[in-house]
């Protein structure tokens, strides 16, 4: 079994992947001109922080101090900066693809701390973000190939 620290290590290496994928939903549904996309990118953001909250009361009760900033030099937190500089004035095509890259991502991460060893309760709770998120990235590319 992780002892706590590399737990913690663990659950704060989401809180950074939920912040990126957080802010770069917002600024993605700033730069998308259709309504439904703006939307649904708007709670997408909201999911993530909604998942960030999560993670951060489980590193409390672990006694830690979550991660207040995204991954900055991590390839998610670059997945993110791409997104953000490859939607403005692109159109919502190129919004939608570079969402789907930083959803990609973030399912790289998710899986990365799945293969860990976490006591069970954490497990459930990752692997049920993890799945969430596998919905939204399944969504945005149902998304791309019907517009």
């Amino acid at each position: 079994m992780a002892d706590n620290n590399d737990t913690i290590k663990a659950l704060n290496y989401l809180i950074g992947t939920c912040i990126d994928g957080e802010t770069g939903y917002r600024e993605a549904a700033e730069e998308a001109t259709s309504a439904e996309l703006k939307s649904r990118l708007m709670q997408l953001g909201q999911q993530r922080a909604s998942f960030r909250g999560a993670l951060e009361q489980e590193v409390m009760r672990l006694g830690g101090d979550p991660k207040e900033t995204g991954s900055a030099g991590a390839a998610l937190h670059r997945t993110w900066l791409n997104v953000r500089d490859a939607v403005t004035g692109k159109g919502d095509d190129a919004i939608l693809r570079e969402s789907e890259r930083g959803e990609k991502a973030a399912l790289d991460n998710y899986e990365d701390v799945l293969g860990r060893d976490l006591p069970a309760f954490l497990k459930e709770i990752v692997a049920q973000q993890h799945s969430e998120i596998q919905r939204a990235y399944g969504e945005l590319q149902g998304l791309e190939r019907s517009s």
